[in-house]
């Protein structure tokens, strides 16, 4: 029997974050650190809505996060570039070692 549906921890599992920071050097000096400060204020959204039962939408919790890292690290960024920046989420590079096993399950439909 196929399985109906198949669940993956895709950020940090699947696809690699640190690929963010290429875009993040273009705003900031220490990327590692902001991206490290806008993962970590992704993820206290993500789960203080699961726990209040208010789903947000993670294009909506990155970009407040994203907010949040920038107001952080005291960096200036223009409004549209922020929409890019957060859009960067979909476009994550996967791991290497994932590329196969992603490779294949798109074969598969």
């Amino acid at each position: 029997m196929q399985p109906l549906a198949i669940v993956f921890d895709l950020f940090g599992t699947l696809l690699d974050i640190a690929s963010l920071r290429a875009t993040a050097a273009r705003h900031t000096a220490d990327s590692a650190a902001f991206v490290a400060t806008w993962r970590e204020k992704q993820l206290a959204y993500a789960f203080a809505a699961t726990i209040m039962n208010a789903y947000e939408d993670f294009d909506a919790l990155t970009l407040r996060a994203l907010r949040y890292a920038v107001a952080r690290h005291g960096v200036n960024i223009a409004a549209p570039d922020l929409e890019l920046l957060a859009a960067q989420w979909r476009s994550a590079q996967p791991f290497p070692d994932a590329q196969p096993a992603l490779a294949e399950l798109r074969r598969r439909g």
